[in-house]
């Protein structure tokens, strides 16, 4: 039998026995014993850690049956346990010396960042790439109960990529014509895309046909898509067929639709801590107003106008909403005693369909981006400079960063004329010096069709705002007219006035459509949002051509053809008959069968609005007052109302002379221009 000792070890260890004891029974104490060695100890737990700050909080439990493994420090391996129902493990009985514990993780699992906090025995001591703990060195007898590792589970984050695309089977269309719209939603991303919606923004113009969508279901009234899966790879399709119907299109004028007459018109939240809407305000989601006043510049109406309507939550902290009532969708704060409103009472209600609100605003921010530019912008000095000189309508395409770094913006137009401005540019700052001159502000519109976000800070805004897609952030400072946008925060002033511009509605028309949800994220857009420059966002224009008529009208021949950059504004003849027509260009021309011929080339106006005539004398409006010609347009003189905005004149059976001005109401003379009196009794209102 091998004992590991060699004869020389043996025979040593007989002598050394044999001299401790005296004839073999009395010991000596030549020979000791070492003390017993005092075994030690390891452990503790392996814990879920939900919230994966890598310690273990009160409310996160152990893991059961992961595998833990004991080596040395050299790597040796030791032994193995599993933990138990608590999560926790335990080694026993092992010599004095070092160790380290591996933590074997469990499939799916991650660990938590180790040795976080300041407390060793809440802390994970797992390595989070190889499993191991640090080394620990063990003493007789100790029980180290510190080594703990902390767990969870990776969440897989799946994403899909949708892109929409939209095609029209024609550009150009007459009134009648069906135009078949394509809309493609697609999805080249890694995960099948789930619960997916979309919605087509049909505007005004088109009328509802048919509906044909490749899966899910479309709704008419709604607009909405119900698509549901879109597998990854794959795609859906919907075609909507309809009518084009814009009966005399080019003579109405754009309407605000559901914003129209409101000081602030919000689709979504308002977050305003403090500040004023001198008139009424809408608000589509949820609203937080403290120290605030709506509609102090209300007339009284005792209840009958929703002064202030809010479409779920309302929160007023302190302030008063005058001139109507309080409307709330869902919950509100009040009544409080620190909000008042005793011109009107408070109501649970839904009078207003933000939803188709949001449609409707959207596709008019579209259509009025069509409209073509015909006054110019210019960028000196570090301003931006718009210059008209329609006498009736000016638009200007501006882009969103000139503005954003401009120290100045300033509009000149014609008396009288309205304004549009279409912004372009996904993030837009606006700040600065403003001014607007020769129309009055509330002819001016600002339409920011691409904006996502839109910051305004120390400005005095002259004009409305139109901005459906934007959260805007009104930091500092005051606007002149109406807000229209997505949500709104900051502490931005509102004073009521109302957009009256007459802007026609264009004959190019738009038709938007996006992917409005989705289950899983997407990397480079969000449904819903309305950015413009988004793939998931598309839209199609197409431009109404005016119906050629099947029989021309009976009795009327061409007597004149005018340049065609001038509009003829009013008409007349003179004591010969022969046609006399004022033009958008400050002309006067005389037509005879044979000819035209311009009869006020010394008069230098921009615009002549009307013209009148009386026996040989030649009556002419204009931007700079009343002109006269008494030898039938030979020679023309200033006549009266002398830089005054001349707008009509007419004169009655006796002689007497009535000009309507622009802003100062109407003039009469009865001495042939001798004298003038105003006479606009009544007329306060208009």
């Amino acid at each position: 039998m091998n004992t590991g000792f060699s004869l020389s070890d043996l025979n040593d260890a007989a002598t050394a026995i044999n001299e401790n004891f005296d004839n073999g029974t009395v010991d000596e104490d030549y020979l000791t014993c070492p003390n017993e060695i005092q075994k030690a100890s390891l452990g503790d737990k392996v814990w879920y850690d939900s919230n994966k700050n890598g310690i273990q909080d009160v409310n996160e439990n152990g893991v059961q049956g992961v595998v833990v493994s004991l080596y040395d420090c050299s790597s040796s391996f030791v032994k193995s346990t599993t933990t138990d129902g608590n999560g926790e493990y335990f080694f026993a009985d092992l010599l004095p010396g070092d160790y380290k514990v591996k933590f074997n993780l469990p499939p799916t699992y991650s660990f938590s960042t180790a040795n976080q906090g300041t407390n060793d025995n809440e802390d994970s001591d797992a390595d989070i790439s190889t499993g191991y703990s640090s080394c620990v060195t063990l003493t007789d007898g100790e029980n180290n109960l510190s080594i703990d590792a902390g767990i969870f589970v990776e969440e897989i984050t799946q994403q899909s990529d949708l892109s929409l695309t939209k095609t029209a089977d024609k550009v150009s269309a007459k009134n009648g014509d069906v135009v078949t719209f394509t809309i493609t939603v697609s999805n080249s991303g890694l995960n099948d895309a789930t619960n997916v919606s979309a919605k087509d923004f049909l505007a005004n113009g088109f009328d509802f046909s048919s509906a044909l969508p490749s899966q899910g279901n479309y709704n008419q009234t709604s607009g909405l898509w119900t698509i549901g899966t879109v597998a990854s790879g794959s795609n859906a399709t919907l075609t909507i067929a309809c009518v084009v119907n814009i009966p005399n299109s080019s003579a109405s004028p754009i309407d605000l639709g559901p914003a129209k007459g409101y000081n602030i018109f919000v689709l979504k939240d308002i977050n305003q801590p403090s500040s004023d809407t001198e008139g009424k305000m809408a608000i589509g989601r949820d609203a937080f107003l403290a120290n605030y006043s709506v509609g102090d510049k209300l007339p009284s109406s005792s209840g009958t106008v929703d002064a202030l309507i809010v479409g779920r939550n309302l929160t007023f902290v302190s302030g008063a909403v005058e001139g109507g009532n309080v409307v709330y969708g869902n919950s509100t704060n009040l009544p409080i005693y620190p909000v008042s409103y005793v011109d009107g009472t408070l109501r649970q209600d839904s009078p207003i369909d933000f939803a188709a609100a949001a449609f409707y605003l959207q596709n008019l921010s579209a259509e009025l981006s069509a409209h073509p530019a015909n006054g110019t912008t210019t960028l000196e000095w570090g301003g931006v400079f718009m210059n008209g000189t329609d006498p009736f309508l000016n638009t200007f395409s501006v882009n969103g960063l000139d503005l954003s770094t401009a120290n100045n913006v300033e509009i000149d137009v014609p008396n009288g004329s309205g304004v549009l401005v279409n912004v372009i540019g996904n993030n837009v700052s606006w700040g600065g010096g403003f001014v607007v001159r020769g129309t009055a502000i509330n002819n001016v519109l600002y339409n920011f069709y691409e904006a996502a976000s839109l910051k305004i800070e120390g400005i005095d805004v002259t004009g409305s705002i139109l901005d459906p897609f934007a959260h805007v952030n009104f930091v500092t400072g005051v606007q002149n007219g109406q807000m229209i946008c997505k949500s709104l925060e900051g502490r931005g002033q509102f004073n009521n006035v109302q957009f009256i511009g007459n802007i026609p509605t264009t004959s190019t028309i738009p038709n938007v459509a996006e992917v409005m949800f989705a289950d899983q994220n997407d990397p480079d857009s969000a449904p819903g949002n309305g950015v413009v420059t988004e793939d998931d966002y598309a839209s199609v224009f197409v431009t109404v051509e005016p119906n050629e008529d099947a029989t021309p009208a009976q009795g009327l021949n061409l007597l004149s053809s005018l340049n065609n950059t001038s509009a003829v504004l009013s008409m007349t003849s003179d004591k010969n008959n022969n046609l006399i027509t004022g033009t958008s260009d400050g002309k006067i021309y005389r037509s005879t069968s044979s000819a035209s011929e311009i009869i006020n080339t010394d008069m230098n106006v921009k615009t002549v609005w009307s013209v009148n005539s009386n026996n040989a004398m030649i009556l002419a409006g204009t931007e700079k007052g009343l002109y006269a010609s008494k030898d039938n347009g030979t020679t023309w003189q200033i006549f009266g109302l002398e830089k005054k905005d001349v707008r009509s004149v007419t004169v009655d059976a006796n002689g007497t002379i009535y000009a309507a001005t622009w802003g100062e109401g109407l003039f009469v003379s009865k001495n042939e221009g001798t004298s003038w009196e105003a006479a606009n009794s009544g007329l306060e209102n208009l």
